[in-house]
């Protein structure tokens, strides 16, 4: 269940009842080392929507760095609804330095409270391998595509949604989420349970902003092409400038910015 039912009041007078987004913690613990010696490091406890609670772990994983696309996934078990374990692979390496957090990670901020930020400013992350090219008019039809989609925004009005397309631009995946870092993790996660691979033949659409967490998950799940329906920050264009990525901003049916390498896109 991703919605619930409440009673309110309404300026016009009297009650009526409204359908909002459901907003849960979910503790996300690593476990590491051998069978022998494990070790368990609570990776992250993100306030986010329920459903595709293992999707989001993996995505998460993977944009951190923590799995790459060519290792064999790690098992997963949810104890309790709001309460994940994953296993990693006997001795492979992980230093849970560079991942403490001070506190929790809240539905607005996919890095708020972690302790080395120097870890995810300082990546290496990979440059899209994609040779893709698209029509400007493929990118205006876009966001209009996506939005029939979004049924719990549809319900709620209080979710953000991630969408890839391919180049004929059909959709391929979406997911939404409380959380818009949340919901680009979720759609990385299906894709890599589906094993088809990085998402270098994809156009990824965001139904809001898109900040520097975000270019860090589409550089880390190999997208060539970013697009938001609002604003980018500075942090985000710098970013995917320096790894290569097309990022477009203020997506409209008639218009929108490109902020990094047009040359994908054709005018």
């Amino acid at each position: 269940m991703s919605s619930q039912f409440v009673t309110l009041w309404h300026s016009s007078g009297g009650t009526c009842q409204d359908s909002v987004a459901l907003e849960e913690p979910l503790e996300i613990r690593v476990h590491y080392g051998f069978p022998q010696q494990s070790d368990r490091f609570v990776f992250s406890t993100t306030m986010r929507t329920p459903g595709h609670d293992v999707e989001l772990a993996m995505g998460l994983l993977l944009a951190e760095g923590v799995l790459q696309w060519d290792e064999e996934l790690p098992t997963s078990r949810q104890t309790t609804p709001n309460e994940l374990n994953v296993y990693l692979s006997p001795g492979q390496a992980f230093n849970p330095d560079n991942y403490r957090r001070t506190g929790y990670t809240s539905s607005a901020c996919g890095v708020c409270g972690l302790t080395s930020i120097t870890h995810l400013l300082e990546r290496e992350l990979p440059k899209p391998l994609s040779t893709l090219v698209v029509s400007k008019e493929l990118i205006l039809a876009l966001p209009e595509r996506m939005r029939p989609h979004q049924k719990l925004f549809e319900t709620t009005g209080g979710v953000h949604a991630v969408a890839s397309f391919n180049t004929s631009g059909d959709l391929v995946c979406l997911r939404e989420d409380v959380g818009r870092h949340n919901a680009f993790d979720k759609l990385i996660g299906t894709v890599m349970l589906n094993s088809t691979g990085p998402l270098a033949s994809s156009i990824v659409v965001l139904s809001g902003r898109v900040s520097f967490e975000l270019v860090q998950k589409a550089a880390a799940s190999g997208v060539p092409i970013l697009v938001a329906v609002g604003a980018p920050s500075s942090l985000a264009i710098e970013l995917a400038e320096r790894v290569g990525l097309t990022l477009i901003g203020f997506a409209r049916p008639t218009d929108f910015n490109i902020y990094t390498h047009p040359g994908r896109i054709t005018i």
